[in-house]
């Protein structure tokens, strides 16, 4: 374990905040129980559940090792992470789509026209996700320009060597989407809102070698499907209200530090 862990926990677990964040989880698990638990206590006594939804599709599974059945802790674990990570996420990445098309008038009209077209006024459906292509092309524009995860922290599992710096077994590593997908090495006018980047050759090659608004590899975040989808299924509503404009006095300031108890970002109005 890296030296300065044991520092970091012991600061934060005597901070003021350590205590109403156990009061929070503890209240968000005991409700998420109280869901999970008699669903549970039915799948095992065999009864045929009627739900269609995340829940229904985890109580089948099994665990890679022993191919047991999880228990409900163990589905309270998996609902919990979806559960904060996915609509957090989501509701990061709505806020900023909605920042940018309120900046964006142009932008705005062609994704109301397109939803418009695709969707009307009726409930919005999967495949309809996949046809308002200028709306996704906005989110992931906004993914990269506002990431929900500014740093992933990653944890050498061997002695290696990176940029001519060793990294030893154990030591944390930080990548942080915010600064790749900002890098003017990796994407051209990397500081513009343009969901037309995606279009060109070199958006395209800068989307498959430096876009990782939920990392990659193996640890990707296993909520990016649910946030998309989540992010989806809101993200078009605003399009089919009414045109609405940033006033000329708006504006954001954003800050973020690297602090010795981590990293901490603000943002202001």
């Amino acid at each position: 374990m890296p030296r300065y862990r044991p520092q970091f926990f012991k600061r934060w677990f005597g901070s003021p905040y350590a205590a109403h964040t156990q009061v929070a989880a503890q209240e968000i698990r005991a409700l998420l129980h109280k869901l999970v638990a008699p669903r549970h206590a039915a799948y095992q006594a065999g009864q045929v559940s009627t739900h269609a939804d995340i829940l229904a599709s985890l109580l089948p599974a099994r665990t890679a090792d022993s191919q047991r059945a999880l228990g409900v802790d163990e589905l309270v674990n998996e609902i919990a992470v979806l559960f904060l990570a996915g609509h957090e996420t989501s509701a990061s990445a709505l806020a900023w789509t909605l920042h940018f098309l309120a900046h964006s008038p142009d932008v705005q009209a062609r994704v109301h026209a397109e939803v418009t077209a695709v969707i009307g006024t009726g409930a919005v459906e999967l495949e309809h996700l996949r046809q308002v292509d200028l709306t996704r092309r906005v989110f992931r524009e906004t993914l990269r320009s506002y990431p929900p995860l500014g740093f992933l922290v990653r944890e050498a599992q061997n002695d290696t060597c990176l940029r001519d710096k060793t990294i030893p077994a154990g030591a944390s590593t930080v990548v942080s989407p915010w600064l790749i997908h900002r890098h003017r090495d990796y994407w051209e006018r990397p500081d513009e809102f343009d969901p037309d980047r995606f279009f060109t050759e070199s958006g395209r090659a800068s989307a498959a070698s430096a876009f990782l608004p939920f990392s990659l590899g193996p640890r990707e975040c296993v909520d990016a499907g649910f946030a998309l989808r989540h992010w989806g299924e809101a993200g078009v509503a605003p399009p089919r209200l009414s045109a609405s404009n940033a006033p000329p006095s708006h504006g954001i300031q954003l800050r973020a530090e690297a602090a010795s108890n981590g990293p901490r970002a603000w943002v202001r109005q």
